[in-house]
């Protein structure tokens, strides 16, 4: 997400709570801005979704906390990738290495459907 989305509203915050409102079924839940949003996808279902809000800043502090984010997210897949991991186990590691590092995790109801989920996603991103 980012200020580009500003055109479609003059409230980012009005914005933003619609994509929670329609998307995800929050009727009375702000997002955070910036976030990040996580998939974990498993045989073509989303199983885990996850708001990760960022720090308010200036363009190139979020750029540096993204930095730092993905680096994360991907050690941790890393250290405990293999043929028989369930998404669940994978989840509860990145959980907790994300709450090591401090990071806030906001629960969403997943969307079941890994390609409806991008298809309603891209609605909201500027082309």
């Amino acid at each position: 997400m980012t200020a580009a989305s500003l055109s479609r509203s003059r409230s980012r915050g009005y914005y933003f709570s619609r994509l929670l409102k329609e998307y995800f079924g929050k009727n009375k839940t702000r997002l955070s801005y910036p976030a990040f949003l996580l998939f974990l996808v498993e045989e073509g279902r989303v199983r885990y979704c996850r708001l990760i809000p960022l720090p308010r800043a200036s363009l190139e502090k979020t750029y540096e906390h993204l930095s730092a984010l993905f680096p994360a997210i991907a050690s941790g897949i890393e250290e405990v990738c293999g043929p028989d991991l369930s998404s669940g186990d994978l989840w509860e590691h990145l959980k907790t290495k994300l709450l090591d590092l401090r990071y806030r995790l906001r629960t969403l109801r997943p969307p079941a459907d890994a390609e409806e989920t991008v298809r309603k996603l891209s609605a909201y991103v500027e082309e």
